[in-house]
């Protein structure tokens, strides 16, 4: 039963997604389950949108360098760029210390082990791949 749901996620190796990216003429989506995610560019802003950098490892000890989708920072964070701007110019102190608090929560969040990630892979990697959801495998399970 729990093996039957596991396999309807769908996660795939990041040597295979390398082996089948060099036929793809569209984006594609996969899940991986990463082993191991190494923050190579820590959280920081570009053109007013959230950045961070991961090198995610998964079993096949592949890996690949991945940006983390804006949309996926705002919800961990809870704060777009434009809201952290408003709380500096206002001086609300006690809103930006839990902005940060929750950046460096998410930074231990993104270490850990049971982590499945939907990843936008372009094609021919004309780009870095995008993390658009991260979730963890218990919840995914449990929901399937």
């Amino acid at each position: 039963m729990i093996i039957d749901r596991y396999c309807r996620l769908k996660i795939v190796t990041i040597a295979d997604i390398v082996r089948q990216s060099r036929f793809w003429i569209v984006k594609q989506y996969r899940m991986i389950q990463p082993l191991l995610c190494k923050i190579t560019r820590s959280l920081g802003i570009y053109d007013h949108c959230w950045t961070l950098v991961l090198r995610i490892t998964d079993d096949s000890m592949c890996s690949v360098e991945c940006i983390v989708h804006n949309n996926v920072l705002v919800e961990f964070l809870g704060c777009t760029v434009n809201d952290c701007v408003r709380l500096r110019e206002t001086n609300d102190l006690r809103a930006l210390r839990q902005c940060q608090s929750r950046a460096t929560e998410m930074e231990r969040i993104v270490q850990r082990m049971d982590l499945v990630m939907l990843v936008e892979f372009p094609p021919l990697y004309s780009s870095a791949p995008s993390i658009v959801k991260i979730s963890n495998l218990p919840s995914l399970l449990s929901t399937s």
